[in-house]
């Protein structure tokens, strides 16, 4: 599947998609997620996304003991 982003910006406005779920890891290799709105996902995908990770739930590290 070879798309480009034209290909996703029309496919998210021909679909009327209203919020595009962002997946990644943190340092310790635990899965988190964000939302964006679809009318943000031009600029994420030109300037990337900035966010304050101190928004989402407090950290947890881990234990490995």
């Amino acid at each position: 599947m070879d798309q480009t982003i034209a290909d996703i910006l029309e496919f998210v406005e021909e679909n009327d998609v209203k919020f595009i779920r962002l997946a990644y890891c943190d340092l310790f290799g635990i899965q988190k997620n964000m939302a964006i709105m679809a009318g943000q996902l031009k600029k994420a995908f030109e300037e990337g996304i900035i966010f304050e990770s101190r928004a989402f739930k407090p950290l947890s590290i881990p234990t490995f003991f």
